[in-house]
């Protein structure tokens, strides 16, 4: 399976390297223009897209990475993907991008993986608490791309491995209330 991962480098979100670092055929966009003009072209050659970063309702940011654009996917590029059924969508409030826009895949909501978001949203925690839920996250839903699993079962996975530790995790119990598979 070829897969493109669309993650705009930015050094809060190193930890979602986990997703892709163990994958093959991984065409990987973190920077550049030039990458977000040929967008459109670079998922019709690629069987699932991976989306991973810093987000809102609107769609995933940009971070400064694609020159003065502020998002690198949004209501405008979402044609490209309407088709696609295993797409994964890992930025805050992604699943509201994704309802909104009619698609499908696994995504995430209001996800919290830094200290500003736990106490935006009310969850008191450790530092050390979102970094055990941002790791935790991160490696079971690279394993369950190493699996080529489709949605559901990613989805199982990812909750079979994630979901356990909102028991004594804060942040994981948050972030997981939040997480949808979206068939």
């Amino acid at each position: 399976m070829k897969r493109l991962v669309i993650h705009p480098k930015d050094e809060s979100t190193l930890f979602l390297n986990q997703v892709y670092s163990h994958l093959d055929n991984v065409t990987l966009v973190q920077s550049g223009v030039e990458e977000l003009r040929n967008l459109d072209t670079l998922i019709a050659a690629h069987d699932q897209i991976i989306f991973l970063g810093h987000g809102m309702q609107e769609g995933l940011l940009s971070v400064g990475q694609f020159g003065y654009h502020t998002f690198v996917m949004n209501a405008a590029r979402a044609h490209a993907i309407k088709d696609r059924v295993n797409s994964v969508f890992i930025w805050c409030y992604a699943s509201d991008f994704v309802v909104r826009n009619d698609l499908r895949g696994f995504a995430t909501g209001m996800f919290i993986s830094e200290e500003i978001e736990a106490f935006a949203n009310g969850v008191d925690c450790t530092e050390a608490e979102i970094e055990i839920s941002n790791n935790a996250f991160a490696k079971a839903l690279g394993e369950a791309l190493q699996r080529n699993l489709n949605t559901l079962d990613l989805y199982n996975h990812v909750k079979h491995q994630y979901a356990p530790l909102a028991e004594t995790n804060p942040v994981v119990k948050y972030n997981w209330e939040l997480v949808e598979g979206i068939l």
